[in-house]
């Protein structure tokens, strides 16, 4: 199954072989609990293993910054005390929430949807494996986002659909900021799913005009894409629905399914 378009641009190969290996034997000591303080934990862990001789926010070493704080956030720290890591995790990220710093290569996104997560409550559900469509398209409709960390089901050297499994995590956070940053933009997508759920329900019982395979493949393709992980302005979501129904009953459209558009 297609699982979205990641982007070249963020942290998806970024660990060599010896990275992974000090990785998960860091993970290994944070007992894996599938909640938001997780989360942010292995987060931080990872980056922190990526980059072991420019852990910086901004080109200032972080380590100085947070020294100068009551305590030691520093994590490289606490690496054989894994409440007090989890304790410094969650300060890093508010440190990063407030903008004054950002990490090299990880987008804003990454840091606002693990703050949205942990402190403002997201519905995210944090996962072992990679939802199928259907499950993705439900808790769309229910309001919610999953979140896949594929460890330690999968060593984090196992590469699935071309990518590292380490990037699905990243992937995912992504477009739950996507669909939970603008609370505007956030029920109008949930609107589109409930929306495109119904359409989805009845598109078998209506003949396609689209005959040659490959096409259909790729039509079918992209209509996963659109039902489990495009997330956008929902006036935008709505023109690629009408468009592949487009293609696949022509003229007809979207009122072959007798159904109103929302506003």
């Amino acid at each position: 199954m297609r699982r979205g378009r990641f982007s070249k641009k963020q942290l998806m190969n970024w660990h060599s072989a010896d990275q992974l290996n000090l990785l998960e034997l860091k993970l290994k000591q944070i007992p894996q609990k599938l909640d938001s303080s997780y989360a942010v934990t292995i987060f931080m862990i990872a980056y922190r293993a990526a980059n072991p001789d420019s852990w910086k926010m901004s080109g200032k070493k972080i380590s100085l910054e947070l020294k100068e704080a009551q305590g030691n956030w520093d994590l490289a720290c606490h690496v054989d005390d894994p409440e007090k890591m989890i304790l410094c995790s969650l300060h890093l990220l508010k440190v990063l929430h407030e903008g004054k710093y950002a990490l090299f290569r990880i987008h804003t996104r990454v840091i606002s949807a693990l703050y949205g997560w942990h402190f403002l409550k997201w519905p995210l559900a944090f996962v072992g494996h990679i939802p199928s469509v259907e499950e993705m398209l439900r808790l769309q409709v229910a309001g919610g986002r999953f979140i896949s960390f594929l460890y330690p089901k999968f060593p984090l050297s196992k590469i699935i659909e071309g990518r590292p499994i380490f990037s699905f995590f990243i992937h995912d956070l992504m477009h739950a900021d996507h669909f939970f940053s603008d609370p505007e933009h956030y029920q109008g997508q949930v609107e589109f799913y409930r929306e495109v759920q119904l359409v989805n329900q009845a598109i078998k019982e209506k003949p396609s005009m689209i005959t040659d395979l490959e096409i259909l493949k790729k039509w079918e393709e992209d209509w996963e894409y659109l039902l489990s992980d495009m997330n956008g302005h929902p006036a935008y979501l709505r023109k690629c629905m009408q468009n592949l129904l487009h293609q696949r009953h022509g003229a007809a459209g979207f009122d072959a399914y007798n159904l109103q558009p929302s506003k």
